[in-house]
């Protein structure tokens, strides 16, 4: 009796699971077979890119998003085509002065500032066009020095005794070139020699060409060697100093091109 109660037991469980397998098989090939409604169907981004350690040849899944997902997250799509990408980074910036075209005017020698010409801040001043006159008792001693050399250079150039012309010949010569190293121009030294006076007020020209961006020239100053007495600025070529952050630092390289815009000039660039 056991044996017979086993034994069917054992033939309804197969029947059973036969019975399941036929319903899951069916089940799936009715799903195959539903049409499919194509606007309700996923939208495919295509096949997402194999992860690093995966070989090409490994199968992907393709990225599926709903119509809705794709129009929240803003989700649009374009031709491709190979064209030059340029990405422009803008920046605030400030012109400055540049520095190797700036000069300085000082003097040499001691002295007190006369007259001034050159006298307001951003003033344009041309190459050799006067700026103070100075007097410096050093300066009218030196050149009664020189005036003095070149009389002895006049009434000993005849002298025949060995060593006398040639030795005032090199007086004359040492006392020039110490005025030419205090910056006596050869305008003043033609007047030396021409009049034989000492010159009281020593007229200082301007070196170069440019705007005076300082100034500290005063009637009645009293000046030293290497008092800065004007800084002259050439502005035909500036400096702009761009603020680039760090991110975009990265980006430029020598050669790139920049355009400037000033806001004092909205028409022009």
């Amino acid at each position: 009796m056991n044996k017979y109660v086993v034994r069917t037991s054992l033939v309804w469980i197969c029947l059973l699971l036969l019975a399941a397998g036929g319903v899951f098989l069916y089940r799936s090939y009715r799903i195959e077979e539903v049409p499919v409604n194509p606007a309700t169907q996923p939208v495919a981004a295509g096949p997402a890119a194999a992860p690093e350690g995966i070989p090409e040849s490994t199968p992907r899944m393709p990225v599926q998003l709903t119509s809705e997902a794709m129009q929240s997250i803003g989700v649009t799509t374009g031709v491709v085509e190979r064209k030059r990408i340029a990405n422009d980074i803008r920046a605030t910036g400030t012109v400055a002065i540049d520095e190797r075209l700036t000069s300085y005017v000082q003097v040499r020698f001691r002295g007190y500032i006369r007259k001034v010409f050159a006298d307001a801040i951003y003033q344009y001043v041309r190459k050799g066009e006067p700026l103070f006159s100075i007097y410096s008792p050093d300066l009218v001693e030196t050149e009664r020095n020189y005036l003095d050399a070149r009389g002895y250079q006049k009434r000993l150039s005849a002298s025949t005794v060995e060593g006398v012309a040639s030795g005032a010949d090199a007086i004359y010569a040492g006392a020039e070139e110490r005025l030419r190293q205090w910056d006596v121009t050869p305008r003043d030294l033609a007047q030396l020699k021409q009049t034989g006076t000492p010159i009281a007020d020593l007229v200082v020209d301007s070196p170069v060409s440019g705007y005076l961006t300082e100034r500290d020239v005063l009637p009645n100053l009293y000046v030293e060697p290497g008092t800065r007495l004007y800084t002259i600025a050439d502005l035909s070529r500036v400096w702009v100093y761009a603020q680039i952050s760090q991110n975009d630092i990265g980006e430029l390289k020598p050669g790139d091109a920049a355009q400037i815009a000033v806001d004092a000039y909205p028409t022009r660039s």
